[in-house]
């Protein structure tokens, strides 16, 4: 089997797979590991599913976050949310640097063959699909994983899209180290923008700022559209440095599967980061995909019994996801009321579902 892609969904569904016995290769079209500079915050769901996996271990450095505080921009408190309460009976949430993640389950998938610098280029799906490579290698496989991100190769050659859609916001992302004055999770909410902090460990303060695109002006100092917001914001802004910018994008393929190909992870799903859930769904698809795949039913009728699975639980965080944004979007008197009012109950609803295995 070869699984296109060695982000954390790659390696995590290449490690599920090796795990139940089964045969696994890996092809990456990066050349070499980069130093991404951001981090994640992984909630109760992602840490089961890493638990489920055998990959716990990725995790027990990672800072536990116990309570997520929300204040508007002006730094008025408007809720704190206990998260034992969110996620009752089961593990922490946690965050953690992105880089640190990966490297972890690098490590557990050291023995899977992984070529890098090497993009797919064309795939002829059937019962053993072929799969040529940037190198120059044909080679054809009893089953092709496309873990390759929202911008997929694999669907694009394959499932013939769709694209990625904008949903109107442009985020960026930046670690600020040394700084010990966050703690758990924090986010300010101004008028269609917001900023957020957490915590992940070592003295690391991982930031996240998002920004209606329609607002965010050319040629402009991103930090700009935020200054009026209270501290800490201001002060970690400052010590940014250079910050990944990227325009926030969804996908929803009307199908996962073909006749020897399937996606997983982003490449699957991706929704709005208001969710977190992210990396939480990749780890989820790769333990379902493993096991479905071992039930000893036919390779066809595994996959459509992955996709069944799976994708009520994807639409259920792209829902979420939306409406969160359509919360934050409000008039800021009414948000904040609403916030204040109900945020912890409201947060336990969306997350509901979730709390169950998958």
């Amino acid at each position: 089997m070869l699984v296109v892609g060695a982000g954390v969904a790659g390696l995590a569904t290449a490690w599920a797979l090796r795990r139940h016995g089964l045969t696994v290769e890996i092809v990456e079209r990066r050349a070499q590991w980069g130093a991404e500079g951001s981090g994640l915050f992984l909630p109760a769901n992602a840490v089961r599913a890493l638990r489920e996996l055998g990959l716990a271990s990725a995790v027990t450095r990672a800072c536990p976050v116990r309570r997520q505080r929300l204040f508007d921009h002006h730094g008025r408190r408007l809720s704190t949310v206990d998260l034992g309460k969110v996620w009752p009976g089961m593990d922490a949430c946690v965050a953690l640097h992105r880089t640190d993640l990966h490297a972890a389950l690098r490590a557990a998938a050291r023995d899977i063959p992984l070529r890098m610098g090497t993009a797919v280029t064309s795939i002829m799906d059937g019962d053993h699909p072929v799969v040529t490579c940037s190198d120059g290698s044909s080679r054809s496989y009893d089953l092709v994983i496309g873990a390759d991100g929202i911008h997929s190769t694999v669907r694009a050659l394959v499932f013939g899209g769709p694209a990625p859609e904008p949903v109107g916001q442009v985020s960026w992302r930046f670690v600020v180290d040394g700084d010990a004055s966050i703690s758990d999770w924090n986010a300010w909410l101004g008028p269609h923008r917001s900023f957020l902090a957490v915590a992940i460990g070592g003295d690391r303060t991982y930031c996240y700022a998002d920004l209606a695109r329609e607002r965010a002006v050319a040629d402009q100092d991103w930090r700009e559209a935020f200054a009026d917001f209270a501290e800490p914001v201001v002060t970690l802004m400052s010590r940014a440095g250079t910050a990944h910018r990227a325009e926030i994008e969804q996908i929803t393929p009307p199908t996962w599967c073909a006749h020897r190909v399937v996606l997983v992870g982003d490449a699957a799903h991706a929704a709005p980061p208001n969710m977190a859930q992210g990396a939480a769904m990749a780890f989820e698809d790769a333990a379902v995909l493993a096991e479905v795949l071992t039930s000893g039913q036919p390779v066809d009728h595994a996959l459509e019994a992955y996709e069944r699975r799976r994708a009520p639980r994807a639409a259920w965080v792209l829902r979420q996801a939306y409406e969160r944004d359509r919360t934050r979007a409000m008039a800021p008197v009414l948000r904040n009321a609403v916030l204040r009012l109900a945020a912890p109950r409201i947060i336990s609803a969306t997350y509901r579902p979730l709390r169950s295995a998958a």
